[in-house]
């Protein structure tokens, strides 16, 4: 029993170091996996280390018999349109519809959703039509542009009307987002909400506020989910 315990304790601290040099976690839903790397340079070595230590581990214990085997889930591909929306945009082919994280450019639909104005007012918004366990939030600049969101605040709530800021004990949460146009920034909630809506208020911007955006959601309602340790978003 002290053996298995240790494990478990040992193979936590792995899952926390592999996180971090790894940048996240693999987004799974249903069957579809989608891909996308983060442009972070790392110590290779340090990281291939990590990654042997890791699969040794993980082949001799079996981590899911401790761990709760289910894991975040990217949702805005999933969205309809009518479920993303935005206090502005800057036309329609810059509209909320071409938020979704992994979009890109084509035909006339731009590369991102792009605000109609540059102030304090703006705004992009899911609705996931009844409350989920969300456990993080994912971002990325225009795809066609050089433009982004470098910090932001989130709202949360189960009606338009009563909309709460995301806080910690020492007050509103400011979020740093993107630094380029396609790196992913993806940050987990200090603790899981349940929530109908998240709103994302841009504060700061690198030429115009512009962004693609994603939720990391718990599948099926579970009250609790993780990430898993590698993260790969976008194909």
């Amino acid at each position: 029993m002290a053996m298995v315990f240790a494990s478990f304790i040992f193979l936590y601290l792995l899952n926390i170091a592999t996180s971090s040099v790894d940048n996240g976690s693999c987004l799974v839903y249903k069957s579809c996996q989608v891909c996308e790397d983060h442009h972070i340079s790392k110590d290779k070595e340090i990281q291939s280390e990590l990654k042997w230590l890791r699969s040794m581990v993980y082949s001799h214990f079996k981590p899911s018999q401790w761990f709760n085997s289910h894991t975040s889930c990217s949702v805005s591909q999933l969205l309809h349109n009518s479920q993303l929306t935005s206090s502005s945009s800057a036309s329609l082919h810059h509209g909320p519809q071409n938020s979704r994280l992994c979009h890109v450019r084509h035909g006339n639909e731009m590369g991102s959703w792009s605000a109609k104005k540059n102030d304090g007012n703006q705004w992009l918004q899911f609705d996931l039509r009844e409350p989920k366990t969300v456990t993080g939030i994912a971002t990325r600049g225009r795809s066609d542009s050089a433009q982004w969101v470098k910090t932001y605040i989130v709202f949360y709530g189960n009606t338009l009307s009563s909309l709460s800021v995301l806080s910690s004990e020492s007050g509103k949460l400011i979020w740093d987002g993107n630094v380029d146009q396609n790196s992913t920034v993806i940050h987990w909630f200090p603790k899981a909400i349940v929530t109908r809506y998240i709103r994302i208020k841009p504060r700061t911007l690198h030429r115009h506020i512009s962004m693609r955006a994603d939720l990391l959601v718990c599948p099926n309602n579970q009250p609790l989910c993780k990430p898993c340790l590698k993260t790969k978003l976008c194909t």
